[in-house]
């Protein structure tokens, strides 16, 4: 028989037990007491056990054996690097069954937002249904005060239920209104899910501050689609004005009301939801909180596709305000089809993966090293601050006059020039503003793939890891400091095709016709021989998504026609399926810039 340790001696005296014949293993007899129900044993303290178990004559049994004995003697009993390895457990865990209730991976999806006015909500939930929209579901959002401001035709003027006073809880017929307008939101959402046949999501948009009212959402939603909360909470004082201007200044409530009066009633909104609101703490419901735009995020109940795809997507979220450069890699010394600027559209497929640069590609990475030191030094400061002046007289009395617009100007003009292709200029001879995207360094911090700070960099470099994109990527760096560093990414790697790879599509329509008329159905889904989809593409693309997302530095993104425009198709607010439609050229670089709204818009700088 096995000598049994004694710190197992208890659990055995249980798990040994027969449950047939209703009796105890003889090593362990003397340690439970047989009952007339097959409850096999009852367990007894350690000290007791071991007083009745073995007689003084006995020895006890030895100790375990150490790290290195029990390595040497083939690892049966290595604690620390492999834990227990039995395969059943005494018991059912209740832990497990509480598991199986954590959010499924349902067709159908309900996003509620929850929060307090002017604290993102909006913003998160335009975000949250451009990165689904990518990932080809049909999303739409259903804001509640859209519907209310509808019902009283009030979208285009400011009428008398969008003063603050109609938002008091007190208020018996703001509430009904409000709550007649979350019912017709809230009916619509479920109509459009039923509607859809594939993965759809339904994004509710409205405050939702109550108890009461998420668990009449919860019961409505019952039987149709699965729901998760996302409660979006500000108290940082900085970003809360920020939300509260761009509330004021976009809102169809504000309309034609002068910015003060306008900042004021929004307030004495807020107040009033304020004193009724109920943070989420409800334990049996799924939820994802954000604190000051993911500086912190709690989770309840978040499992399959919202931990592994909409929880690290959110995470990424925030408001700073940088560019994001595509450009792809410079024309390789073994393509087929020379350069010419009337003829962009080169298929990459044309190019051997292991090419690298021609003599046009080097002349053009040369270029972009030019035009990524000027865009990095070039700050439009006069801009900024005159913005903060504007916003210093709203929150203080007690600031001074507001700056003339003719310095915001000034900056935005600064800035195109020196940005622009034609006004390439070095930036240490014209002595550029040394500060770059950002108030202080703290305010842009380039961040490696392991998520560490790279420390002095201006610049976050990502390029696929074919020789052509790694050398652009190198020689576009060669005019900044060694702080900067590209960082080689296969996931930018271009669509693989397979069998077919290195021909173009006119080839493969010519010479593989009943390939190209199944792709040609289906293009999105259907995998070339051997190679990948564009919806494979788009699924390795998310992780880069979420890196370049996450960054509060410019970034430059060195890679291939197929992989610009699956990323494109995001930031554009393009259906994924159609990303390969849009014009990525050769030796331009397309800027993307975000807006406050939580868009982006697109410009081309011809090098």
């Amino acid at each position: 028989p096995q000598t049994v340790p004694e710190h197992d001696l208890a659990l055995e005296a249980a798990s040994l037990a027969d449950a047939e014949s209703n009796t105890i293993h003889p090593r362990l007899r003397p340690m439970a007491r047989t009952h007339s129900t097959p409850i096999h044993a009852e367990l007894v303290s350690p000290e007791e056990a071991w007083s009745s178990a073995f007689t003084p004559s006995l020895k006890p049994p030895p100790p375990p054996p150490s790290a290195s004995g029990a390595a040497a003697a083939g690892g049966e009993r290595d604690y620390y690097g492999e834990g227990s390895k039995e395969k059943t457990r005494s018991r059912k865990l209740t832990l497990m069954t509480e598991r199986k209730t954590l959010t499924r991976d349902a067709s159908k999806l309900v996003v509620v937002m929850v929060g307090l006015p002017a604290r993102g909500k909006s913003f998160t939930a335009r975000k949250l249904k451009r990165f689904l929209c990518w990932r080809n579901r049909a999303v739409k959002i259903f804001n509640a005060g859209r519907y209310r401001r509808e019902r009283s035709g009030s979208d285009s003027k400011v009428s008398t239920e969008d003063r603050a006073e109609f938002f008091r809880s007190e208020n018996e017929t703001g509430s009904k209104v409000r709550q007649e307008a979350a019912n017709q939101a809230l009916g619509d959402l479920l109509n459009f899910l039923e509607s859809e046949r594939g993965a759809a999501v339904g994004i509710f948009d409205a405050t939702n501050s109550t108890r009461i009212r998420r668990q009449w959402i919860v019961e409505e939603c019952s039987g149709v689609a699965s729901v998760v909360f996302v409660e979006v909470i500000c108290d940082d004082e900085e970003v809360l004005n920020e939300n509260l201007l761009a509330k004021i200044r976009t809102s169809p409530d504000y309309v034609g009301m002068d910015e003060r009066d306008a900042l004021e009633d929004l307030k004495i909104r807020v107040s009033n939801y304020a004193r009724a609101y109920e943070p989420l703490e409800e334990n049996d419901i799924s939820y994802i909180k954000i604190y000051n735009m993911s500086t912190k995020i709690m989770a309840n109940k978040i499992y399959g596709r919202l931990a592994r795809s909409i929880l690290p997507y959110m995470l990424s979220l925030h408001i700073g305000l940088r560019p994001v450069w595509f450009v792809r890699a410079g024309l390789s010394e073994d393509s087929r089809i020379m350069y010419n600027p009337e003829y962009e559209l080169l298929d990459p497929s044309t190019e051997k993966k292991g090419a690298k640069l021609s003599d046009a590609g080097r002349a053009f990475a040369h270029k972009l090293a030019l035009w990524v030191q000027t865009a990095v030094w070039v700050r439009d400061d006069e801009e900024e601050d005159g913005e903060l002046m504007i916003e210093r007289e709203l929150f203080d009395d007690e600031a001074s006059a507001p700056c003339s617009p003719r310095s915001v100007v000034r900056g935005v003009a600064l800035a195109n020039a020196f940005k622009s292709s034609k006004n390439l200029h070095d930036a240490e001879r014209h002595r550029l503003p040394s500060r770059a995207f950002g108030r202080s360094d703290e305010d842009s911090v380039v961040r490696k793939g392991d998520g560490t700070r790279q420390r002095g960099a201006k610049l976050k470099v990502l390029c696929s890891t074919l020789p052509r994109a790694e050398e652009t990527a190198q020689i576009a760096l060669s005019h900044l400091d060694e702080s900067n560093v590209a960082e080689p990414c296969p996931m930018l790697n271009p669509l693989d095709k397979g069998e077919l790879a290195g021909l173009s599509m006119d080839e493969i329509k010519r010479d593989h016709p009943a390939f190209y008329a199944e792709w040609s159905r289906s293009s999105y889904r259907h995998r070339f021989p051997g190679g990948e989809s564009y919806y494979d593409l788009v699924t390795r693309l998310e992780p880069v998504l979420i890196e370049i997302e996450q960054q509060t530095a410019p970034v430059l993104v060195v890679s291939h026609v197929s992989a610009i425009q699956a990323l494109l198709a995001y930031y554009l607010g393009v259906p994924v399926q159609d990303a390969m439609k849009i014009n990525v050229p050769m030796h331009k670089v397309i800027e993307i810039s975000p807006t406050i709204g939580g868009s982006w818009e697109m410009n081309f700088f011809d090098l």
